[in-house]
């Protein structure tokens, strides 16, 4: 069952291993200053850690997930969907935000599949693949 919960500094670790697993072993300061501010979630099942979501909060004002980063080996068995599911029931405005390359056509697959929308796009950020901005508008009783 997965478990997902704020990253805490015993998660550092963990963290780190997953994005370098991911090919990202740059990010090291990034997820510190996360995990600080209370910006980082961890998927969990037991005590195998399966990946992982940072939020920042100043996305012209709303929410935005910055990072979601699953391990290679648990990837297309829910551990994205339970991170965004989290962040979703957790999250204070009425619309969330993330984004996506063009060429990441699984990430595409699964924002839309999670009912976000495309809500834009950034060009020349990365050279030749155009940032797709999402939306999912909250539902709040």
């Amino acid at each position: 069952m997965i478990v997902v919960e704020r990253a805490t500094e015993e998660d550092l670790l963990p963290l780190f291993e997953i994005d370098r697993a991911a090919g990202h072993p740059e990010r090291a300061a990034e997820l510190e200053e996360a995990v600080k501010t209370r910006r980082a979630y961890i998927a969990r099942d037991q005590d195998t850690h399966l990946g992982f979501a940072v939020i920042k909060r100043d996305f012209f004002g709303y929410p935005f997930i910055a990072l979601l980063v699953v391990h290679p080996d648990y990837r297309r068995r829910g551990v994205a969907s339970a991170l965004v599911a989290y962040i979703e029931k957790t999250c204070p405005a009425d619309r969330l935000f993330t984004s996506t390359n063009l060429s990441n056509q699984p990430a595409q697959a699964l924002f839309e599949r999670l009912g976000f929308s495309r809500s834009g796009i950034i060009e020349n950020l990365d050279d030749d693949d155009p940032e797709l901005i999402y939306v999912k508008r909250l539902k709040r009783d």
